[in-house]
């Protein structure tokens, strides 16, 4: 079995004998560190160490980070997001945090899952919005000019060039992103 426990300053660790600076938790007393060893060995397969959901996990979201288009860097900074999320809910249910456990670490991926599907949806509503006050913006301008407002037409004309740059931005970014996808197939 490769865990144990070691004092670690005023706390006890449970650790990974065969891996020392893998440590699964830390407790204020000797009794709830046993408790966490207990439970480890309780639900302790051979053949899938804990590690290997954790290299599983990053290798998801490796994958994960490829398939939406997002730096490692932020899809880890959701991943630690979906977790804390995951763990606040296990608490609101007044259900036990066992990090130990294959339901845990799913629940931290559906957690993510949804995370990204609301960065999906919020990136069509920014293309929808930037559309909306191009259309806006080149109406008013139409108007202005149609009624010779000149004056007015100038105030408006700036805001229908920018509108139209970040359509045509928003334009070539999907553009390289998809010529990224098909390099990397």
């Amino acid at each position: 079995m490769p865990f144990a426990i070691r004092k670690s300053g005023d706390k006890w660790e449970v650790y990974n004998k065969d891996r020392p600076s893998r440590v699964y938790g830390t407790h204020s007393t000797r009794k709830k560190a046993i408790r966490q060893l207990r439970a480890l060995y309780a639900n302790y397969d051979e053949s899938k160490d804990l590690d290997d959901v954790i290299n599983e996990s990053s290798e998801l979201l490796f994958s994960l980070s490829k398939k939406y288009k997002i730096p490692i860097q932020k899809m880890e900074k959701l991943w630690d997001e979906a977790k804390y999320q995951y763990e606040n809910k296990l608490k609101s249910e007044n259900k036990k945090i066992d990090k130990s456990r294959q339901e845990y670490w799913n629940g931290v991926i559906q957690e993510l899952k949804k995370k990204l599907d609301e960065i999906n949806v919020e990136e069509a509503k920014l293309i929808m919005d930037t559309k909306l006050k191009y259309k806006e913006s080149l109406s008013r301008w139409f108007d202005c000019l149609q009624t010779n407002n000149y004056v007015e037409a100038q105030k408006y004309f700036p805001e229908v060039i920018k509108s139209k740059v970040e359509l045509l931005l928003n334009k070539k970014r999907n553009m390289f992103l998809k010529s990224l996808n098909k390099s990397k197939e």
